[in-house]
């Protein structure tokens, strides 16, 4: 399998940055790292997006599975990434059609039955979505 890349932003005052979301999953002991610059709110993420792809009917990874948030020097926070986060693992392990997904910018919290939420500072978002031509 090779890297799978989703595209996302976070806010940045009143302008947003674009995140590069890589997940890999290599054979070894069960484990979620993300690494990247993450802050504590993101690092948590990982027991809703868990739990959001299990409730949603879909198999998470049993692998070392390891996602990125791209550029590492940029303080990554809040629960922005949940949704790239969790299309990033089911594209890369084969759960969804991958053909899209490199013209899609998505944003967006997970609750754990799956649901999307609303996040903060979607206007800059959708702006900067917008002037580099995402869907």
């Amino acid at each position: 399998m090779t890297t799978q890349k989703i595209s996302s932003a976070i806010p940045t005052g009143y302008s947003a940055a674009r995140i590069t979301i890589e997940c890999d999953c290599n054979k070894g002991l069960p484990r979620f790292d993300i690494v990247g610059l993450p802050s504590r709110s993101i690092s948590e993420s990982r027991e809703r997006i868990r739990f959001a792809l299990k409730n949603s009917g879909f198999s998470f990874p049993k692998d070392h599975l390891v996602i990125n948030l791209a550029p590492a020097n940029l303080q990554k926070s809040g629960n922005h990434l949940d949704l790239p986060i969790a299309l990033a693992i089911l594209a890369h392990s084969n759960q969804i059609p991958t053909e899209n997904l490199s013209h899609i910018l998505s944003v967006g919290e997970l609750a754990l039955n799956g649901i999307i939420r609303p996040v903060s500072g979607i206007l800059s978002i959708v702006e900067y979505a917008e002037i580099n031509h995402y869907k």
